[in-house]
């Protein structure tokens, strides 16, 4: 059975783990606590990096939580802002209002992780795979069978490639 950690069922546990997160001597902080420096070096070793990951995660989360509030306390000013300048008749600063608000709503999904942040390429209407599929078609204008077998595997490879014609 494993041999349960000193300082971990130690009463004065946390101000051991704050004088290691401080940077403290092994040997004082053994001598203040009536420890072994060894067992105050696997206790940091062991159990103090798990603490300080997750303390540091908690900071991340911590941080994050802020951000957003910050960014949903814009969002609200702006709404309100955006409101005073419609009732004014002020449709120029109202509209711009609508803009920011419409900024901010795609901001805080970004930060939410609600918004896919890929980008889509349609080949099918790209200039280049456009001149490059003319210039293989009209490359095999002479030898027909080629070129009804190159736009055949053109339209299974992911519908690139539509039908053609030899009059396209």
């Amino acid at each position: 059975m494993p041999r349960l950690c000193t300082i971990c069922s130690h009463a004065k546990r946390e101000a051991i783990e704050a004088a290691l997160v401080n940077g403290d001597p092994f040997r004082r902080i053994a001598t203040q606590f009536s420890l072994s420096e060894a067992s105050v070096r696997r206790h940091k070793a062991d159990h103090v990096s798990l603490f300080l990951a997750k303390a540091k995660a908690a900071q991340e989360i911590s941080q994050a939580d802020d951000l957003l509030a910050k960014v949903a306390g814009i969002e609200a000013e702006a709404r309100r802002i955006a409101k005073k300048a419609e009732k004014a008749g002020n449709l120029s600063v109202a509209m711009s209002g609508v803009r920011e608000l419409a900024r901010l709503v795609e901001l805080l999904a970004k930060l939410r992780g609600e918004l896919q942040q890929t980008t889509t390429v349609n080949l099918l209407m790209n200039p280049q795979w456009l001149s490059l599929r003319n210039v293989i078609i009209a490359a095999l204008a002479p030898f027909p069978e080629a070129q009804t077998a190159v736009l055949a595997a053109l339209q299974q490879g992911n519908g690139i490639g539509h039908a053609q014609t030899l009059t396209e």
